[in-house]
């Protein structure tokens, strides 16, 4: 079986990325599974605006405690 996952580094996908990598691997005609195999849950914290992977649904900082907000929030700045 296939395993996808939207570990990344830097960018920190969204899990509801998934819609798309789904559709995309289906407009290619490659077989895949129904979501992500491991969904990973990146923030970012407002107060030292570290990139931080939530674990077992902590959403505290692993930088500096800071609590992490419950919605994505690591939409391009300019």
């Amino acid at each position: 079986m296939s395993e996808i996952s939207n570990l990344s580094t830097g960018y920190g996908p969204d899990v509801l990325s998934w819609l798309s990598v789904a559709h995309a691997l289906d407009l290619a005609g490659i077989q895949r599974p129904d979501g992500f195999t491991h969904a990973v849950i990146f923030r970012r914290c407002v107060d030292c605006l570290g990139l931080n992977i939530v674990r077992d649904g902590w959403f505290v900082c692993a930088l500096c405690d800071g609590d992490l907000q419950a919605d994505w929030n690591l939409e391009v700045q300019e």
